[in-house]
């Protein structure tokens, strides 16, 4: 049996951004809270329709509210960056009006976390 995941260790540690971006799309797909949290860095926020979430307890917060306000699912369309800075094209589809909608995201990746996100 493998330990559980604690928020002190997170699972991006070793990954690349394009796997971050991968994981991210998974986890937001298969509804995992846990391993979508555990891709983000304790002093991360998130900027999502003009609200700023921040932390790992704000981020959360977004990740359930898009969960069951929403049930969201994303398809990355296309990835770009280097270093620190990355954006990705997803289509969002949901339980909202217009949807599916193709947005941008924006990502600031450091030590194998996100440290940032803007949609």
């Amino acid at each position: 049996m493998s330990p559980s995941l604690q928020l002190s260790e997170p699972i991006a540690d070793k990954m690349t951004p394009h796997q971050i971006i991968t994981a991210l799309q998974s986890t937001m797909n298969a509804h995992d809270e846990e391993g979508l949290v555990a891709l983000f860095s304790r002093d991360a926020f998130v900027r999502d329709g003009g609200l700023r979430y921040s932390g790992l307890t704000g981020i959360r917060c977004w990740i359930q509210d898009c969960f069951e306000r929403y049930d969201l699912s994303i398809k990355i369309l296309a990835v770009s960056g280097e270093n620190t800075s990355w954006h990705f094209e997803a289509t969002v589809a949901g339980n909202f009006e217009g949807s599916p909608v193709r947005l941008d995201h924006y990502l600031t990746i450091e030590e194998g976390n996100i440290s940032s996100l803007e949609i």
